[in-house]
Order: structure tokens, then sequence, then C-alpha cells
């Protein structure tokens, strides 16, 4: 009987190597699923990856680098550049952006003024997502947002509005799944993404 491998027992550089396919966000999230994936994540050549594929560096670190397991204090150059790099950008399309979600809600993000009003029609690609599109969207309560992180923007609607608030996507899928109990049972309640008025 052939022995399974579980993927966190998989070598830190084929683990690194994988998460070169991740997007922003899932690889953002990796170091939160056990400590083998956290080292991993940590890879210096994972992230001048990274910073090659965005266009955000000239130096391009050859796919065989990935194999070769790197020290921790020597990880820290590319992940900064690439913070860095990220917090100068639009949340959405990673455009450079000077323009800032406004200051009286708990998280400020870059949002270009393009993304920003392409809320009032929301799409399975945004990376944002506004409280009602969470409550419709993934079904979960209003009471259950509480102590999400959130943006806040003018309404692209009418600038008279009451300012929308802007979950992260991330945040949002991960607290549905607390709510609904699973996976399974967030996906199978998930309404599709087709744009939805109010009655």
């Amino acid at each position: 009987m052939a022995r399974q491998t579980s993927v966190s027992s998989l070598p830190e550089g084929v683990l690194a190597t994988i998460f070169t396919f991740l997007d922003h966000d899932s690889l953002g999230l990796a170091p939160q699923v056990c400590k083998a994936w956290a080292t991993a994540a940590r890879f210096e050549p994972l992230w001048q990856a990274r910073l090659a594929q965005q266009g955000w560096c000239t130096t391009n670190a050859p796919s065989s680098a990935l194999a070769v397991p790197l020290n921790a204090e020597h990880a820290r150059p590319a992940w900064t550049m690439y913070t860095l790099q990220a917090a100068s950008r639009c949340y959405e399309c990673f455009e450079p952006c000077m323009r800032q979600t406004l200051k009286c809600a708990p998280l400020h993000l870059c949002l270009c003024k393009s993304c920003q009003q392409a809320y009032a029609n929301p799409k399975p690609e945004h990376r944002l997502l506004s409280a009602s599109e969470v409550q419709h969207r993934y079904r979960v309560p209003k009471p259950a947002l509480e102590g999400l992180p959130y943006a806040a923007d003018q309404n692209p609607i009418s600038e008279n509005f009451v300012p929308m608030r802007l979950h992260r996507k991330c945040d949002v899928r991960q607290r549905a799944i607390l709510h609904h109990g699973s996976v399974d049972t967030m996906q199978s309640k998930m309404r599709p993404w087709t744009r939805h008025t109010k009655p």
C-alpha cells in the first residue's frame, strides 16, 4: 500500500514552488495554516519571483532557486520590498495610487477612483466587498460581521449617500466559514455573482 504524504510534509523548497501559483491574498493567508507553510512562505526566492511577476523589480530569480532553502534572516528584503510596493498601490488593481479610503474607518487602503466606482456593480474578482454585498452574497447577517476589519469610502451610486463599508474578501470568507460551520456549507449557501437589487 502506497504511503500517503500530506502537503505539510513536503520539502520546504517544494512548498515554496507551489506557493508561486497562489494569488496575493492566498499567499498572505498561507503562513496561518501551519508552521511548515509559514517557513516556506518566508523563502527569499519566492518573493523575488513575486516581485518580478508583478513587474515591481528588474531582477528575476530563476525558478530553480526556489528549491534551495534559505535562512529566515535572508528572507526579509524581498518581502519588505513587496510589502512597501503593495501598500502604495491600489488594493484592487495594483496600479500606483495616491488616493486613500476615508480616515473614519479602522482600515486604511489605497483605492483608485476607477475601482471605487466599480463597486456599484460587484464582480467575483473584486478583493473588497461592501457590507451589503457580504450579507447578500455570503448570507452572513450584520451582527456576525462585528469586529471584522473594514474600510470606508464614498458610495459609488451617489456621494450624498452614506459611505459604503468595505470588507476584505479574505476576511469575509473566514468569517463566513465560521458562521456557516464549514467551507462546503458556506459554498452551498452563497448566492451567484449576478447583480442584485433590493426589493
